[in-house]
């Protein structure tokens, strides 16, 4: 792989991260309604972003690239970003349209990696093709088979581990305790055949029900999952912007998954919200709202940002979405280039956060 997933352990950097919640929530895009404290560290960043590191999206052929080691001046430091953070794009192109100008144009929103719903073997094989030839890893997943899969995934990464555009294997999104057991199966089987890439599973939520969960604790759901599932990587959703009750819940999820990666010793990944949901809490994400979701998660220690979703889903779900980066039928919306920028920014900074070590963190407030 051209990365583990994860840090380099030959680059880290030890940053200190106090987290201290601020009731004064003026900044402009900052949902009205959620008093959501910004992190002095999240501020130091974005200053440093405004006055320090340009915008580095330099077109080369079809997408967006950093130089192999790009030096940025940082606070009296040389940053050096040999690895680029890994950027997620989930509900990416969809089926019916992967060609080479649909991948193109995700590589230049600043996406490493892509995680489309596909329909079987053969179409996942195709975007492969195609996201090669625009510098995009997949994380593959297809529906036709896909039960088979997991009772076989021996077959499947037979098959495709060979092909330069694979990043791993969806495996299951937010499952319960009770699916623990055959889902550890299937890694142990995945991680056999093909132990080069990954085999990925993300979680719940800690605003999870304990019917979601299978058990009445977040606690024990993840301690479970790492116990029982050998992953090589954690990764867990948490939607801020869509659920009325943020306020402290949303630290004390990263700080809960961060302090079990440490204690692990596995990376984690973590999601931005780059939806407008329905009937949850209605509200077009602004570059503000997404930066803070980034940055909070990059300052517990995340190793990887997704954005759920990129493409408007349609189909059972589509009257759950109003808009994305992209509609359903095919459009950028202002969304898509508040994504671009942001990913901009991460890209830029790969080397203050890939293979970071958190020294301390901490978050005051109720907010």
């Amino acid at each position: 792989m051209p990365y583990p997933p994860g840090a380099a352990k030959n680059n880290k950097k030890r940053i200190t991260n106090i987290q201290q919640g601020i009731s004064n929530n003026e900044g402009k895009g900052i949902h009205p309604q959620l008093n959501i404290g910004y992190s002095l560290l999240i501020i130091r960043l974005l200053l440093i972003i405004m006055c320090y590191v340009p915008r580095m999206c330099w077109g080369q052929g079809a997408g967006v690239i950093m130089s192999e080691v790009a030096m940025k001046k940082v606070a009296g430091e040389r940053i050096e970003v040999r690895e680029r953070l890994p950027v997620v794009a989930w509900w990416s192109v969809p089926n019916e349209e992967t060609t080479p100008s649909r991948y193109r144009e995700l590589a230049e929103a600043g996406f490493t990696h892509s995680l489309s719903y596909l329909p079987d073997e053969k179409a996942a094989v195709h975007a492969l093709d195609v996201a090669q030839g625009e510098g995009v890893k997949l994380l593959v997943y297809f529906d036709a088979g896909f039960k088979e899969f997991l009772k076989n995934p021996a077959a499947v990464a037979g098959r495709l581990k060979n092909h330069p555009a694979l990043a791993g294997y969806r495996i299951w999104d937010e499952p319960a305790i009770g699916n623990y057991a055959d889902l550890a199966s299937c890694v142990r089987l995945l991680q056999s055949a093909d132990p080069a890439h990954i085999a990925y599973i993300n979680l719940l939520p800690n605003y999870a029900n304990a019917d979601q969960l299978g058990c009445a604790s977040y606690r024990v759901y993840v301690d479970r999952f790492v116990a029982e599932v050998p992953v090589k990587l954690i990764s867990f959703d948490h939607y801020p912007f869509s659920n009325p009750t943020v306020g402290t819940i949303f630290y004390e999820n990263m700080e809960l998954i961060a302090e079990t990666a440490r204690r692990v010793g596995k990376p984690f990944w973590a999601f931005v919200e780059s939806h407008e949901a329905l009937g949850r809490n209605p509200r077009v994400p602004t570059l503000a709202d997404m930066r803070l979701q980034a940055f909070a998660n990059l300052a517990y220690g995340a190793q990887g940002m997704q954005y759920f979703t990129y493409w408007t889903p349609s189909g059972p779900d589509e009257q759950a979405y109003l808009s994305a980066p992209i509609t359903k039928d095919g459009r950028r919306t202002p969304i898509y280039d508040a994504v671009k920028e942001l990913n901009c920014e991460l890209a830029a900074l790969s080397g203050v956060f890939v293979g970071s070590e958190v020294v301390s963190l901490g978050h005051t407030g109720d907010s």
